[in-house]
């Protein structure tokens, strides 16, 4: 896609070059395309295996100097939700992830999907406190689809903690949000992990 950067990410003031604000417009732009195994444009995103160190390099820059933006950040978030579908790995930027102040709009996504790479790389304790500390700042802001999404994911860290009884709650929690809220896809998820938690218990 562009060429290695490492020779121009550092210059005096970041915001004032040109090169890197474009560069960084350019990533954004791609970053923000989601696809899912299966479907149209999923293999077109393995663009990031090539490409995953000048993003790393850009994002440094630009977040080490900023904690206030919210475009960064949710680059950021977008980033490691690339990583996680074709290259897991982690990424350098976790304890600036973590002192975002907890009131930063993209707080939640980045610790979700900081937390969603830890589990990847077999992390299970660490993905699990960092989605603890999303999911309650989701509930804070009261986005109940996001709760419910960080419940299943919570409760799958801690399937794989052995935890069985904290996940069999958080599981059920999140089933009768999406019951509420008619997410057929995620009733549908809740009730397969449900089914796992039940199927070790008896």
């Amino acid at each position: 896609m562009l060429a290695p950067l490492q020779d121009y990410l550092y210059p005096e003031n970041p915001r004032l070059s040109q090169l890197l604000s474009s560069t960084k417009i350019c990533y954004s732009t791609q970053l923000s395309v989601y696809s899912y195994p299966g479907e149209p444009g999923f293999e077109e995103a393995r663009w990031i295996t090539s490409e995953d160190a000048n993003i790393k390099r850009l994002l440094n820059v630009f977040a080490s100097g900023d904690m206030i933006s919210d475009d960064i950040w949710d680059m950021c978030a977008d980033f490691m939700h690339h990583l996680y579908r074709h290259k897991p790995q982690l990424v350098v930027l976790g304890p600036m992830i973590e002192g975002l102040p907890d009131n930063h709009p993209s707080k939640p996504q980045c610790l979700f999907e900081l937390s969603m790479l830890l589990g990847l790389v077999g992390n299970h304790a660490e993905s699990k406190r960092l989605n603890c500390h999303s999911l309650k700042l989701c509930r804070e802001r009261g986005s109940d689809l996001q709760i419910a999404q960080m419940l299943i994911y919570l409760s799958d860290a801690n399937k794989r903690l052995g935890l069985n009884e904290e996940g069999i709650l958080q599981v059920k929690e999140a089933f009768k949000i999406c019951e509420r809220l008619r997410h057929i896809s995620g009733q549908t998820r809740s009730l397969k992990m449900l089914a796992w938690f039940l199927s070790r218990e008896y």
